[in-house]
Parts: C-alpha cells; structure tokens; sequence
C-alpha cells in the first residue's frame, strides 16, 4: 500500500466525535474528505501514468542506445577500412590506373568490332 492509499483509507475511516455545542457539521466534514479522497486518486492514477510513460521511454532510450552502439560499430569498421584503402591505395594507384587504360582499349575494341559487323 502506497502513502496516497494509506492518507485515502486514514481519512475514510476517520471518525469524529460530535460535540453538543460547537463543531462542525459532520456532513460538510464528509464531503470535504470526500473532495480530497477524490483528488488523492486523481493524483495516484497520474502518478501511475508517469510511471508507466517513464518505463516506456527507458524500454525506448535502451532501444535507441543498442541501435547507436551498432551504428558506432559499423562507423569504426568503415573509418578502419577507408585508413587500409588510403595506405595501401596510394601502392595500387598504378596497377588501378592501368585497368582503367585496358577498360577503355577494350570498349574501343567492342566499337570497332560492332562496327565492322554491321
């Protein structure tokens, strides 16, 4: 039991002595407590609802925090592979630069021979 429902069960069981001359009418006193029951609820159900919200977003923010971990972990292996292609690029340069030439003599070579089937 919770403070909110132990304050609602205190003030639902709270008796009054009644007094012969002076005091205050027991009715009015039952509805007062009865407005203020009525609020401590409203109040437990926020409180309730809050509490749920704040385990959803934790659910959510673990969620979100795996997710950036893998997306961390995949940035490094690029960044790692883009250093490895930049140190041992730069010897491949050449033999690159050298395919590229045959590429382009063999397209020359697939055009002539298309043209001269025609």
């Amino acid at each position: 039991m919770n403070n909110f429902e132990a304050l609602e069960k205190e003030i639902l069981d709270k008796k009054f002595r009644k007094k012969l001359y002076a005091g205050y009418d027991p009715e009015d006193v039952d509805i007062f407590f009865d407005k203020i029951i009525s609020y401590i609820k409203d109040i437990n159900i926020t409180i309730s609802e809050y509490r749920k919200k704040n385990n959803d977003n934790s659910e959510k923010i673990k969620e979100l925090e795996q997710k950036l971990e893998q997306k961390e972990s995949i940035i490094n292996e690029i960044n790692f592979q883009l250093e490895s292609i930049k140190k041992e690029g730069y010897h491949m340069l050449p033999f690159m630069q050298e395919m590229s030439n045959m590429k382009k003599e063999i397209k020359k070579l697939s055009k002539k021979e298309t043209k001269n089937k025609k």
